[in-house]
């Protein structure tokens, strides 16, 4: 059995095991919606638009989206490093 699964275009939890048929709908008791971190959506925006432009063959405004995702992603790895306490503040030096 899974623990997460896509149901109706969201993302659900099984927090309690459930039966063949068991949806969201049926059993809501069993499943937790699970929500994307808000920070996530500029990620995902550039990610999802790199894959669009990849299939229409438009491969230089796909790779730009790709390294805008890129860059997103650091961003988040970044905030997320120096929220756990593990990295030091950025020293900035100016002449």
């Amino acid at each position: 059995m899974a623990s997460q699964a896509l149901y109706d275009g969201d993302w659900y939890e099984c927090v309690v095991a459930t039966s063949a048929g068991e949806s969201p709908d049926s059993a809501p008791t069993k499943w937790s919606k699970l929500s994307i971190p808000e920070e996530w959506a500029p990620y995902l925006v550039a990610q999802a638009s790199a894959f669009a432009f990849r299939c229409r063959q438009d491969f230089e405004r796909a790779n730009a989206e790709e390294i805008r995702a890129r860059v997103e992603l650091d961003r988040i790895a970044l905030d997320r490093h120096r929220e756990n306490g593990r990295g030091r503040p950025i020293r900035v030096l100016t002449r």
